[in-house]
């Protein structure tokens, strides 16, 4: 009888043990291509149409005289090197090795320096993990749910200022994140899909979400805490 019951627990566990392995399998997957998505959305949305306009400048040249290809080598060459930037974010966002490389502090602060320079928004990023040694797999997560995070401010907000912290809090990591955008009720399937990458993302660092509210009147406000690897 009492082998008969342990071996129910213990099959009763191995289910449960296994379904967890699955949801975790499950949550890659779906992150995965999501992710897959949304740079297929960057090369369409950011470098498609700097791509097409350098096209039809180049276009019009053919029958401009010497001042007029001047002015149009101009434009042509601003086209390009936000091209080219553009390029070099999502080369970025796409190679994992790269953030193991530079590091989580750097990597992000790189991003935001080049996100800085192509749009009128301002980024307050602190950063004070004194003391914290992160795993490369950890340091790769906390940089997508940042650009996620990031992601969805510039797409699908008309904000000015974003606010971004991660800090060490006793035996935690805190990440908060703030903007001022007005126009959160933007509901578009790219956005979920944003949300659902960093839910889980969040969970796999088996973190807490605190906060995770988009609200139309104050922006976005997010929190969230993840549990320091021993």
């Amino acid at each position: 009888m009492s082998s008969y019951f342990l071996f129910g627990h213990y099959g009763k566990n191995y289910k449960v043990r296994q379904k967890a392995e699955g949801d975790v399998k499950d949550a890659i997957i779906t992150t995965q291509e999501n992710e897959q998505n949304r740079i297929a959305e960057d090369l369409h949305d950011d470098i498609g149409p700097m791509l097409s306009a350098i096209k039809l400048q180049v276009s019009a040249l053919t029958d401009a005289d010497l001042e007029e290809v001047r002015d149009s080598l101009g434009t042509i060459e601003n086209y390009l090197n936000q091209a080219i930037n553009n390029v070099r974010a999502v080369a970025r966002n796409l190679s994992s090795h790269l953030i193991v490389k530079f590091g989580l502090e750097q990597s992000l602060r790189e991003n935001i320096g080049m996100i800085s320079a192509l749009k009128r928004t301002k980024i307050d990023f602190n950063y004070d993990l004194k003391d914290v040694k992160l795993t490369a797999n950890e340091e790769i997560n906390f940089y997508r749910i940042v650009r996620e995070l990031l992601n969805n401010s510039l797409r699908h907000s008309n904000c000015e200022n974003i606010h971004l912290s991660i800090s060490k809090d006793n035996n935690s990591i805190a990440l908060l994140y703030k903007d001022d955008g007005k126009s959160a009720l933007d509901q578009s399937s790219s956005k979920s899909m944003g949300q659902i990458n960093i839910r889980n993302r969040v969970n796999l660092l088996k973190g807490i979400v605190k906060k995770f509210s988009d609200d139309f009147s104050s922006g976005a406000n997010y929190e969230f805490v993840f549990p320091l690897s021993s």
